[in-house]
């Protein structure tokens, strides 16, 4: 009876758990829905490209692009863990970016 109780448990937490885990569509990015939580909720992922995309998106709960940007760097490190390339391109490409600003922001992700 026990172990019965304990799979069902078990089998629950996993179908909690398992949504957050995954993109919540095949045509999201991969970690996109994880990386959400390092962006402000009120304001577009592509007003952190730069300080300009940051002022004109806006009133923001931090007082500066830096301490923004570093509070969202700190997050996706924690989100992405270390080397992980998919995680880290899904986080550069949430930022707007391409080219070598993408190229930049995925090696500082990445830790190069």
């Amino acid at each position: 009876m026990l172990n019965r109780i304990l799979c069902i448990l078990l089998a629950l937490s996993a179908s909690l758990w398992a949504p957050a885990a995954l993109a919540s569509s095949p045509s999201e990015p991969a970690y996109k829905s994880q990386l959400q939580g390092c962006f402000e909720t009120s304001r577009p992922t592509e007003s952190m490209r730069n300080i300009n995309a940051w002022l004109a998106a806006g009133q923001s709960k931090f007082p500066s692009y830096s301490n923004a940007l570093s509070v969202s760097l700190n997050c996706m490190r924690s989100t992405c863990g270390s080397n992980n390339g998919l995680c880290c391109n899904t986080y550069a490409s949430m930022f707007g970016l391409s080219g070598s600003e993408h190229s930049a922001l995925f090696n500082q992700c990445m830790g190069r």
